[in-house]
């Protein structure tokens, strides 16, 4: 695989024109498809939790109990914007889960080893990042 993209043309993020974009994708790229694009998301989203500016709402069902949102702070956040304590925690939860994931799947160190005690919990979590990462694909953005 090779992919060389050039910088944003101007101040509109959303519009690619006059953007170089030169993407070749060999037959060995998508053999192991998952592991390839781990490969490339993993220090993507590394950066992005380094360099960002802000956090994303989050489903409190997404994370676990103790930084959910109370109902009475969902209804402050709906009617005017405001966010709790835990707001930014959980987006780094979100985050830290969405790259355990793509590790896992990068340095497949013997954690897809059936034998291994804790295959079915490093599984499961390793599935529930990727669940995280496609429902906020769309928040992946500084």
């Amino acid at each position: 695989m090779k992919v060389d993209i050039g910088p944003y043309k101007n101040s509109d993020w959303n519009n690619d024109e006059g953007r170089k974009i030169d993407i070749h994708i060999d037959d060995y790229d998508i053999h192991n498809l998952d592991h390839t694009l781990a490969l490339i998301t993993l220090p993507c989203l590394k950066k992005l939790k380094e360099q960002k500016q802000g956090s994303h709402n989050v489903d409190p069902l997404d994370v676990p109990q103790d930084i959910r949102q109370s109902e009475e702070d969902i209804q402050s956040y709906k009617a005017q914007g405001l966010i709790d304590d835990n707001f930014n925690k959980r987006w780094d939860w979100v985050l830290d889960e969405m790259i355990f994931a793509m590790s896992s799947i990068t340095e497949d160190d013997g954690l897809f080893d059936v034998s291994n005690p804790d295959y079915e919990n490093l599984q499961q979590r390793i599935q529930y990042g990727c669940y995280l990462f496609g429902k906020y694909f769309t928040c992946l953005w500084d």
